[in-house]
């Protein structure tokens, strides 16, 4: 598996195990950022780009990206500023440069202890129940306590949306003193939210490039054409073949005409988008041209009246 390559979205990814990684996206003017990421369970954890390098240009980059297998190894994704360690409360920016013995399993065993109670997380109030469901409550406002669910995936734990409030009678610093009574979380090795959370998109076929989509309908139409034909057999063979070689179209020519057709569209519209630019262009210049009137305008009446008054 040492030195294999896979692509994910924009950016393609370089294994040496089973558990370190590495990452390469392709920025302007042949500019290649590369940096680290790694394995936890089924989620890959991307790390902040460490070092950059002159590569190739963005065509023969993505080229060079089609031919890759798409990524398999895991069913999601995520950047490790957004996820905190739960230990220090720091952004996991470079939690895994120094790597331990026991790789991704050192991470997921955390939330296999079976604990369950009510835990305090940062300003975050987290219960999990022995069935293994997650919630989270965090003071929002006097006297409303904002909750919602969450759940543990791969040793991290992601704080689901706000999904209802709790009405009581309890003040900030109430709060904040019941929850420094309760034991520090420690059922994971980090947390993070929901939203920062991706899953790897499955990997699509390739797509039929519009000739052979208009290829394979006129072939279709042939086809039924000549079924029908069969149907409707007419006595004088002769001139039967004659009237389909006139109805008929090739499919070069077809597919000319709908190229035309559609760069005919294209032009229509810009043409459209030009007449309402220069339009918008005329308005302003006349709007300023009388702005420029009315000024002058009133200065010479000014100066008539001035005039005026001597006399």
């Amino acid at each position: 598996m040492q030195g294999k390559q896979y692509r994910l979205g924009d950016q393609i990814i370089t294994g040496y195990d089973d558990f370190f990684y590495t990452w390469e996206m392709n920025m302007a003017m042949g500019e290649h950022r590369i940096g680290n990421c790694f394995v936890i369970g089924d989620i890959l954890i991307f790390e902040p780009w460490t070092h950059q390098k002159e590569g190739c240009l963005q065509l023969e980059f993505y080229e060079r990206l089609k031919k890759l297998p798409a990524w398999d190894i895991t069913h999601y994704y995520c950047a490790s500023a957004n996820l905190r360690d739960v230990e220090t409360g720091l952004p996991l920016t470079h939690f895994f440069n120094n790597r331990q013995q026991g790789g991704n399993q050192t991470y997921i065993g955390l939330n296999q202890t079976g604990e369950y109670g009510i835990f305090r997380l940062g300003r975050n109030k987290v219960s999990i129940e022995k069935t293994g469901k997650v919630s989270w409550q965090r003071y929002k406002r006097p006297n409303c306590i904002r909750g919602g669910s969450g759940f543990i995936k791969s040793g991290i734990l992601f704080l689901g949306p706000g999904e209802y409030d709790v009405h009581e009678s309890m003040s900030k610093k109430g709060w904040h003193e019941n929850l420094g009574v309760l034991p520090k979380w420690d059922n994971t090795f980090a947390w993070g939210r929901h939203n920062f959370l991706h899953r790897v998109a499955p990997q699509v076929t390739a797509k039929i490039s519009f000739w052979q989509k208009n290829f394979k309908n006129t072939a279709e139409k042939q086809s039924i054409q000549t079924s029908k034909q069969r149907h409707r057999a007419e006595h004088d063979a002769r001139k039967k073949v004659f009237s389909a070689i006139g109805q008929q179209k090739i499919p070069w020519q077809h597919q000319g005409s709908i190229q035309w057709e559609h760069w005919f569209k294209r032009f229509l519209c810009l043409l459209m988008g030009s007449f309402r630019m220069t339009c918008y262009i005329i308005f302003f210049i006349l709007k300023k041209a009388i702005a420029v009137l009315g000024g002058l305008m009133n200065f010479f009446n000014k100066m008539i009246w001035k005039i005026g008054k001597r006399l």
